[in-house]
């Protein structure tokens, strides 16, 4: 049997016209053997050169020219499992990659070719056992290429969570996926951590960082750490951090006086550092469009977005409410990460740590 004989269908496997396939390469899925013998029964296939036709008939793409292929269910065009242009999912529950606009989203559809439970081969997958990495998903396995200090498990839930719906998070395409886990990686670190944003500062970058340490650079030698001259680990005296945090962090977006404490309790959380009330408030907003009305609300409880699978989710929200996706559509150039670094984090530092990351991402997800 040819293993690269794709079941387009059934894997949702961008077909080499698709525009949802930008580098031109076949993305093969690992089938097990039993994987691969219920697809040849099931979907039919391609040993030696010869068709083979399955109960629901010949896979359109065993055949160099489709249009010369033996019709079955998996036939050209055939409505049984999705329309001629692939945009809508026929009764078995299975779609395939549209046009521009991206996936129809069988994420949480059931049906014979495409499941949530598992099947033959590894992965969320349907009856026949098809590789859910091959139909679109996020995988563990690609979030380890970029987050290499996280555990398999955890990777594994915040791929389950982002899942659930690829389309309506606008997480549809590799593209994409790799702009978002850029910005993720270095605003969450090797270990995808949603810790509570660290206010550790020195003086000196209090002063050259922050507008209210520059207005009270007296303040900034008082809050800023110092550290021993003779051993740098040392500190002769430590940060006062929930002070930097309520002063850099004041009268701005939503946040009060030092005094009010909002700088501290509204510093950065989640897996995309969300900072300031408004924005919290913003975020509750979009959670409750994304995920469904629900009591959770960040502006009461902030503490709620450092916290799984609120950190996840919350990213999610960021990444929606500022229409990332549409700057991640027009393409793969430094430029082009530099234009979503912009909006996450426009004074940052880290541009080009954040350029590299996604060179990192963008391989694992292509």
């Amino acid at each position: 049997m040819n293993d690269e004989v794709l079941v387009r269908a059934g894997t949702n496997v961008p077909s080499e016209e698709s525009s949802c396939d930008r580098d031109g390469e076949s993305h093969i899925p690992t089938l097990t053997p039993a994987g691969r013998l219920a697809r040849t029964l099931i979907l039919g296939s391609r040993m030696a050169g010869l068709r083979s036709i399955g109960i629901l008939g010949l896979d359109i793409h065993s055949d160099p020219n489709p249009l010369t292929a033996s019709p079955g269910f998996n036939g050209p065009g055939h409505g049984y499992l999705q329309s001629a242009d692939q945009t809508v999912p026929g009764p078995l529950g299975l779609g395939g990659y549209g046009p521009a606009s991206g996936v129809q989203s069988l994420s949480s559809s059931a049906g014979w070719l495409y499941g949530t439970q598992p099947g033959l081969d590894y992965g969320p997958a349907g009856l026949l056992g098809l590789n859910g990495a091959s139909a679109g998903l996020i995988t563990a396995f690609q979030l380890k290429a970029v987050f290499s200090d996280a555990t398999p498990a955890f990777l594994q839930g915040v791929a389950d969570e982002l899942n659930v719906n690829l389309v309506k998070f606008r997480l549809d395409t590799p593209l994409r996926r790799a702009h978002f886990f850029a910005q993720v990686r270095e605003e969450s670190g090797p270990g995808m951590d949603a810790q509570v944003e660290d206010m550790t500062y020195a003086p000196a970058v209090l002063k050259s960082k922050f507008g209210y340490y520059k207005e009270h650079p007296d303040e900034a030698d008082v809050d800023g750490y110092e550290r021993d001259p003779k051993n740098s680990r040392k500190f002769l005296r430590k940060p006062d951090k929930e002070a930097i945090a309520n002063k850099a962090y004041s009268s701005r977006y939503g946040n009060g006086a030092p005094s009010t404490g909002d700088g501290s309790k509204f510093r950065g959380r989640g897996l995309i550092q969300v900072t300031w009330r408004d924005n919290y408030r913003t975020i509750t907003n979009f959670y409750n469009s994304l995920f469904g009305k629900s009591d959770v609300d960040f502006e009461k409880n902030p503490e709620w977005m450092a916290t799984y699978p609120y950190s996840v989710r919350s990213a999610v929200c960021y990444w929606v409410w500022k229409e990332l996706a549409g700057l991640a559509d027009l393409g793969s150039t430094g430029a082009d990460v530099d234009r979503i670094t912009a909006i996450v984090n426009k004074y940052t530092d880290s541009y080009a740590r954040r350029r590299e990351h996604f060179k990192v991402a963008y391989a694992a997800f292509k």
